[in-house]
Parts: C-alpha cells; structure tokens; sequence
C-alpha cells in the first residue's frame, strides 16, 4: 500500500503577518460563497437574489447573471461557485445541477444525474462542485452523502466517499477543494479529509473547532470560522493552525469564505467583501 505524506509549507508572504482593513465593496442580498479565477476575477454566489456576480478586484461588477427559475442561467438556491482559468461551475442546490459557464459568465452547458435510473451517478442537492487540473468534475452530494466525479465532458466516472468508504465516509460536508498536489480536501464537519482523484482516502485529520469553508492558498489551506480565519500547516497527520491577525472591529460579522490574491485577504460576509492589506 503507497502511504502518503502530506508537507504544506507555510508561503513566506502571508506567514505572521498582521493584516490591515482596507475597504470593503459589493452589496450582496445573501452571499453563500465566492472563488476567484487565476486573472484575478472574484465570482459570486448571492442565495437572496438568485443571482452570480462577476467582479474585479476594485470592487466593479463585470457582469451578473441568473434570476430565480429553471431555465440555463436562472437559479433556486445558488450555494457555491469555482473558477478556474477557463470555467465557471455554479453550484444550483434545489434545481440539483452544476451550471457551467465561461469565465465571462456565458452559460456552457450543465450536469444533472437525479432523474437518471443509474443510481451511482444521480445526485441530488449538491452542495458544491470542483474541478481538478484534468478537467475532471467533483461534485458533493448531499442527499446520498458522497463525492460524484465526472469527466471533462461531463461523463460519469465513479463515486466515492459514501458509507462504504468506512472511516472517509463524509457525513456533514461543507466544502472541499484541491490541494496544489491535486489532492481532494474536503471539510467534513469538525474533519479534513483527504482523497486522491481515485477517490482513495488518504489521510483523516481532526480539527479543534468547526469552520465554514475551506480554500488552498499557495501549499496550505486558508480555513474560516465564524469570526476568524486560519492559515492550516499540514504535516504527516496533523494540522497546525495559525489564526491570522485581522486590524478593525467585526465583533458582529460572521465570515463565510476567505480567499487570498497578490498579497491581499478578502473575506466574504452574506453582504460583502471585506479587503485587508498585508502588512
């Protein structure tokens, strides 16, 4: 059996740094979640408004699309969204979809397997969608509790991560994203799970409280909490995490993601983005 070690060191950039408040920008109904592309555009999903928001850096709305419906381009509960340099997965809860965008938000095409008779591809109210540097498509599904993975062109391939998985079983998934070694990292309540892109589990690690999301930054992991974020080492089978130092008062705010790009942390509430500087 390969056994694997995961090292995550920590980027020189971001690592005892205090971070400054800078602005802040957007005016979301209710955010659910956001990712940014590698050319610096930030997607996000708005639940309140049944709407995908693209904007830059500075805060300008690019474009924005959806509306509650069925139709392509058209929402009921957008829950999550990933970007990578060519492609937007938005994730559509209650219409148990992945819509697929360009990065200019012109609908593609969509996956959707709940109405189809093979049961190991149907999934239902997902949660949220990755995609590996292969171009293959990993979906959480929260009605069957495991990962569904597809291929570039939206073929099934396996599922994983289900009750026959024993320990790597997910029972309350929240998020997952891929490590820069194309590692699967999946924040399963108070848990990270680790897979590769066979679906075979890799390494379990506790965590001390329970966070909301979970992004790769650099070699590490960028988790929030309700009112904090930490910068996650991982060595071997553990987790050091690191809180990160925020100036302002946000007592009141619960954060829902955080993310970094070019030296700066944005952080996500259900109304907008807050930017910090580092130091």
């Amino acid at each position: 059996m390969i056994k694997y070690l995961l090292i995550f060191l920590l980027p020189t950039l971001i690592y005892s740094q205090k971070f400054y408040y800078e602005r802040e920008f957007g005016e979301f109904n209710f955010a659910t979640n956001f990712s940014m592309s590698p050319l610096g555009i930030l997607y996000v999903t708005d639940s309140g408004n049944s709407e995908v928001y693209a904007l830059d850096t500075l805060g300008n709305f690019l474009k924005e699309i959806g509306g509650f419906g069925w139709d392509q381009s058209q929402f009921d509960n957008p829950i999550n969204v990933y970007a990578d340099g060519l492609r937007v997965y938005v994730t559509d809860q209650n219409n148990h979809r992945i819509q697929i965008f360009d990065r200019e938000l012109n609908f593609l095409t969509f996956i959707k397997t709940k109405d189809s008779r093979n049961n190991e591809e149907a999934f239902g109210y997902p949660i949220d969608c990755v995609a590996s540097s292969q171009g293959d498509i990993f979906v959480i599904d929260s009605e069957a509790m495991r990962i569904v993975k597809f291929d570039a062109l939206a073929n099934y391939s396996m599922n994983f991560g289900g009750f026959e998985s024993g320990s790597f079983a997910i029972n309350k998934p929240k998020d997952f994203t891929f490590s820069k070694q194309n590692i699967l990292v999946v924040l399963d309540e108070k848990n990270l799970l680790f897979f590769d892109t066979f679906g075979t589990g890799i390494i379990k690690i506790p965590l001390p409280k329970k966070f909301n999301s979970v992004k790769t930054i650099a070699d590490n992991l960028l988790l929030t909490s309700d009112d904090a974020i930490y910068l996650g080492k991982i060595v071997a089978n553990e987790i050091h995490l690191i809180k990160l130092d925020l100036s302002g008062d946000f007592e009141n705010t619960e954060f829902i993601s955080a993310l970094s790009f070019n030296n700066k942390l944005y952080l996500l509430t259900s109304n907008n983005i807050l930017v910090f500087n580092a130091e």
